[in-house]
């Protein structure tokens, strides 16, 4: 049962990959490029996004008793495959580095003013490692706990914010131009749907109630959308474009005008866990897609071994984040034009060649 997993456990995990960029990424790129108009820019990003994800449920379905690395050395041989999947270990290396900088940065900066980020760095390194070692199992448990304490934190925040919003804010309608918000919309799926590739580390054979996979994660996904599209609302309905562009995170400078009943106020630091849970769920699966990784391609069988390599790893990966991004400006910059095509080209070039090789292959 160390392995198994069941499909809540990956409704879960899907929610928080995608709600992971919620706060410092998608609403940094959309009100930075189109403003008002970003939320035009999540819904087209929300329905192109379907189409990884709708490959990722095929690939996850055409040898059920494989996980991602074991298909792709099936598909292209060992060599090739080999390759393919360190390409592909790049890839969600870099999604760790990213989201665990969004996390000890918003930490830091929001609530702990005067700690040294390497600080905030080892308290979560030792968590982290910790949960990885556990085996995917109690990864899916951790990451539902979370998702439900999430949940009912977001619920409380909607109640807290939904008499304040201000619908004159997102005047004028369409005051970029459409090339302009799909532009941002093709900027946001590299954050929301793409992620979602580590998930195909879980063989199908090991996921409990397998048959509601398909079903639970597109509700998921469209979920996770409306989300992140309330998340925008709120920020551009109270703050206005132009005051939230002057927050490094204006989603969390929102919570602070959240009043529940008239008398709770002043709970942002509370409500805003949530997000920590995201950030911190997505960077332990990321490093277990990783663990699988080094365990299928190198071989590894002595659990010792596997730990220590994964333990090093991590430490790695995790300081990378500190060495990498030296400043806010520099990661923004980053953010808006440098990973978004980096990710992008990877990921979708990778599955793509995966779905084509499927279809030409002769078995």
């Amino acid at each position: 049962m160390k392995d198994k997993i069941s499909t809540l456990q990956v409704f879960s995990l899907c929610w928080q990959i995608i709600l992971s960029s919620a706060i410092g990424i998608i609403t940094y790129i959309t009100i930075f490029t189109v403003k008002q108009d970003g939320w035009i820019s999540i819904i087209i990003s929300c329905i192109l996004g379907l189409i990884p994800i709708i490959l990722y449920l095929y690939l996850m379905k055409f040898r059920p008793e494989m996980n991602f690395i074991e298909l792709n050395e099936y598909l292209f041989g060992k060599i090739f495959g080999k390759i393919l999947n360190s390409i592909i270990v790049i890839l969600i290396a870099s999604y760790i580095i990213l989201y665990f900088y969004d996390l000890t940065n918003f930490i830091t900066s929001q609530y702990l003013h005067k700690t040294p980020n390497i600080f905030v760095i080892f308290i979560f390194i030792i968590p982290i490692i910790y949960l990885l070692l556990q085996g995917l199992n109690v990864i899916g448990r951790t990451s539902f706990i979370l998702f439900i304490f999430g949940l009912i934190l977001l619920i409380l925040t909607i109640m807290g914010l939904i008499g304040q919003v201000d619908i004159n804010n997102f005047k004028p309608v369409l005051e970029n131009s459409f090339g302009d918000i799909f532009n941002t919309s093709l900027t946001i799926i590299p954050y929301t749907s793409l992620p979602l590739i580590m998930l195909l580390c879980i063989p199908h054979k090991n996921i409990i109630d397998a048959n509601k996979l398909n079903k639970r994660v597109i509700i998921a996904y469209l979920m996770s959308f409306i989300i992140l599209l309330l998340a925008l609302i709120f920020v551009i309905s109270v703050l206005g474009p132009e005051l939230a562009l002057l927050y490094q995170f204006p989603e969390f400078h929102v919570l602070k005008r959240v009043s529940i009943g008239g008398f709770i106020e002043r709970v942002e630091s509370t409500l805003s866990l949530r997000w920590i849970f995201y950030m911190f769920t997505t960077v332990v699966f990321g490093l277990y897609f990783i663990m699988q990784y080094v365990k299928t391609t190198f071989q590894v069988r002595k659990k010792n071994i596997l730990n220590f390599i994964v333990i090093i790893i991590s430490i790695i990966l995790l300081m990378a984040s500190n060495w990498i991004f030296k400043s806010n400006t520099q990661s923004n910059a980053m953010i808006l034009k440098v990973i978004p095509i980096f990710l992008s080209v990877i990921s979708l070039g990778t599955i793509i060649i995966m779905f084509i090789r499927i279809k030409t292959k002769r078995y």
